[in-house]
């Protein structure tokens, strides 16, 4: 994984093994905002391929709470 990856780039490609990385070094990460308010959840279904629901269920499996997030709430900075 490279050190200027992120939460946001490992979604975007669907690379599992890259969001379990960064997840393993900040538990945290799986909160963070995007600037309207996205959750990484909700990029997972926007994007919805076959590889992003199964990380969505992983996540979903491993982060119950995350699927009561709301998508409008302020950004949050980490």
């Amino acid at each position: 994984m490279h050190k200027n990856d992120t939460i946001w780039t490992a979604i975007r490609k669907a690379d599992k093994q890259a969001l379990k990385q960064i997840i393993n070094v900040n538990p945290d990460v799986i909160n963070i905002r995007g600037p309207v308010g996205e959750c990484p959840i909700h990029m997972l279904f926007l994007y919805g391929t076959e590889a992003h629901l199964d990380i969505a269920r992983y996540l979903i499996t491993q982060f119950p709470h995350i699927v009561t997030q709301i998508y409008n709430q302020s950004v949050q900075k980490f």
